[in-house]
């Protein structure tokens, strides 16, 4: 199991990335909805923000996302000791990170890949996001000594895989297609953002000298 980050720097920056890319995000999609004449949000899909007059508001919003996530996740190589399922997790939080900015770059009324880019680069994001955070459970809780945010990725990730299969078969229950939408998306964001701000409390920390069982080689302090 991967234990006790050792650099500083990366820290802070990955703690950083996450918490304003999420932030940013989440204020978009807020603001935006105001000017949307009959938005809701059990009944409207998260993307029909990207089309119409505000359309960049939230395509923008997403690819940003998306790139610093891509970028604090590469960090996160950096911080945790090296092993298995912790590579496993970081690479589909690149892929559904790179996902997200397709999202983006190809909004609902894009016709690339016969109209179907969209809806693949959504899927691709919710899949490989909600695996990651369940897959990097173990080295959050080591490296991070965070039980609690090591859970809510272990819950939040099965809450929006389940989520994720009712959506695609079509059963909404009570929440309407855009609540269930956001079952899927909202533990993603919760648990980026809850970790970059544990990233910053603990660049506070003195440099330490990190430690890796025996087999698995610890990132230099």
């Amino acid at each position: 199991m991967p234990l006790v980050p050792g650099r500083r720097r990366e820290r802070t920056l990955c703690g950083i990335l996450l918490s304003v890319g999420i932030l940013q995000f989440v204020l978009s999609m807020a603001v935006e909805q105001l000017f949307i004449p009959g938005y809701s949000l059990r009944n409207s899909y998260i993307s029909d923000l990207g089309v119409g007059p505000h359309a960049l508001v939230f395509n923008s919003s997403i690819v940003l996302l998306g790139l610093l996530i891509a970028v604090a996740a590469l960090l996160l190589a950096a911080i945790f000791a090296p092993s298995g399922v912790t590579r496993v997790g970081l690479t589909l939080l690149v892929l559904a990170a790179l996902a997200a900015i397709g999202v983006g770059l190809f909004p609902e009324n894009s016709t690339a890949l016969n109209g179907h880019a969209h809806t693949i680069f959504a899927l691709v994001t919710f899949l490989a996001g909600n695996l990651s955070i369940i897959l990097l459970g173990p080295a959050i809780r080591g490296a991070l000594r965070s039980r609690g945010l090591a859970i809510l990725g272990y819950l939040g990730g099965t809450i929006g895989l389940l989520a994720l299969v009712l959506y695609a078969t079509g059963n909404d229950l009570v929440l309407g297609n855009g609540g269930m939408e956001r079952l899927i998306v909202a533990p993603l964001l919760l648990w980026g953002f809850v970790l970059g701000l544990t990233l910053l409390r603990h660049s506070g920390q003195p440099r330490i000298t990190p430690w890796a069982p025996e087999g698995a080689q610890a990132p230099p302090a």
